[in-house]
């Protein structure tokens, strides 16, 4: 049998029992919502927050920077010309400076990207979302409505 999207209009509508014209009564979509539940997708699993902090690492000039900072520490270890190894550690603060900010890009552009998704579905976004107006270049809170 063929999956309903690749079947003929006429052929769905008597498989699911509806008139194409009205629709559902309201006692039989009530008795369907209590059947078979909302029409929602499983929502997925949100990635840790720590996972997103070490893919900040997988870039492969961020890897040479590790791999630069790990022989600058291990020449500094071997001469001992100075009392620190000051050029690993710079290294090293502009690596995790670098993840930091790529971190905290990726939350913004993830919470701006659920935002906009709430705002597309016509319904009440949620009340962390944040809109910013381009001529008075203030955040605005949504704020609950009362359903």
């Amino acid at each position: 049998m063929k999956p309903d999207y690749q079947r003929a209009v006429p052929d769905v509508i008597a498989a699911l029992g509806t008139d194409a014209a009205r629709g559902l009564t309201e006692t039989e979509a009530r008795t369907r919502l209590t059947t078979f539940g909302p029409n929602n997708l499983p929502a997925e699993r949100p990635t840790p927050a720590w996972r997103k902090f070490v893919a900040q690492f997988r870039d492969l000039l961020v890897i040479l920077l590790l791999v630069a900072t790990a022989i600058s520490a291990l020449l500094w270890w071997y001469e001992r010309d100075s009392p620190l190894p000051y050029e690993a550690i710079a290294i090293g603060l502009v690596v995790l400076l670098n993840a930091v900010m790529g971190y905290l890009q990726e939350q913004r552009a993830e919470s701006a990207s659920l935002c906009a998704a709430a705002r597309r579905r016509a319904c009440r976004p949620p009340t962390w979302c944040q809109a910013t107006s381009s001529s008075s270049k203030k955040a605005i809170r949504f704020q609950p409505t009362r359903a």
